[in-house]
């Protein structure tokens, strides 16, 4: 009765975490664009978060996307765990600690 759905997951799972942040729980959702990676962040009480990692000409740096939240992007992008999350080869996890 089923048959007409596909049998292969049109999309593969997402690695999902907690990180802490200021001692709340954050959860976090990696989403693959392509090559670009995306960080969904659900920070308790505030909307949604979405953080990557970008490069301008001289370094990586995080980023909000859309831009605006830069300097919480820097702060939760540069936790341990999302820097060691995933398989990102072009992050250096080296550069911040």
């Amino acid at each position: 009765m089923d048959s007409y759905l596909p049998k292969k997951k049109l999309m593969p799972e997402a690695e999902k975490f907690e990180i802490s942040y200021k001692n709340k729980t954050a959860l976090v959702e990696v989403v693959s664009i392509g090559e670009q990676k995306l960080y969904k962040i659900k920070l308790q009480g505030q909307p949604l978060l979405f953080i990557t990692r970008a490069k301008n000409y001289e370094y990586y740096f995080w980023t909000s996307v859309p831009e605006g939240k830069q300097m919480l992007a820097e702060e939760i992008g540069s936790l341990r765990n999302i820097c060691n999350s995933g398989n990102n080869k072009e992050l250096e996890v080296s550069q911040f600690f």
